[in-house]
């Protein structure tokens, strides 16, 4: 169809649909894996993010695949409810590639990250947080006890 122009020139019809399908990419923007592909994004790739410095500051990356966010959204739905987070595992030093992410609650995101105290006790190994849960205190509590007496007084004081 051809459409007679304000200046008199022929021109083809405009189809609104077909302009906007070509600038929508997936449609998916909306989504809450879209949010969580941008930050990760934003933590690697973005000098100014708070987070760049413990992400792409320290060369950490994401595969050349996940640049789309379709074939991310492919790679990671599989597992994915609402209050999950995308967590590099089993390396936390790698990058984020579909061999090396997992979806992780906060807990498991918390012990996960550089900073922790790792206790070993009897043969077993967790962090001070996890120590504290299994105690039923705060881990401020047991952090706090720790300055002033051995892990293994906190084990018989707590358990």
């Amino acid at each position: 169809m051809l459409h007679l122009s304000r200046r008199g020139n022929i021109r083809p019809a405009i189809n609104l649909k077909n302009i906007i399908e070509a600038h929508t990419t997936h449609g998916l923007s909306h989504h809450p894996l879209y949010k969580i592909w941008c930050g990760m994004k934003q933590r690697c790739d973005n000098p100014k993010s708070r987070y760049y410095e413990h992400y792409g500051g320290r060369g950490i990356k994401y595969c050349s695949r996940w640049k789309d966010f379709r074939l991310f959204f492919i790679d990671v739905i599989e597992g994915y409810s609402t209050g999950l987070e995308l967590d590099r595992f089993p390396n936390n030093n790698g990058d984020y590639e579909p061999t090396n992410f997992r979806w992780a609650t906060r807990e498991q995101q918390m012990s996960n990250i550089r900073s922790n105290k790792w206790i070993e006790y009897n043969g077993e190994t967790m962090t001070l947080s996890q120590w504290a849960k299994k105690f039923n205190k705060l881990p401020a509590t047991l952090y706090n006890y720790l300055k002033t007496h051995t892990f293994e007084q906190a084990v018989k004081k707590y358990s």
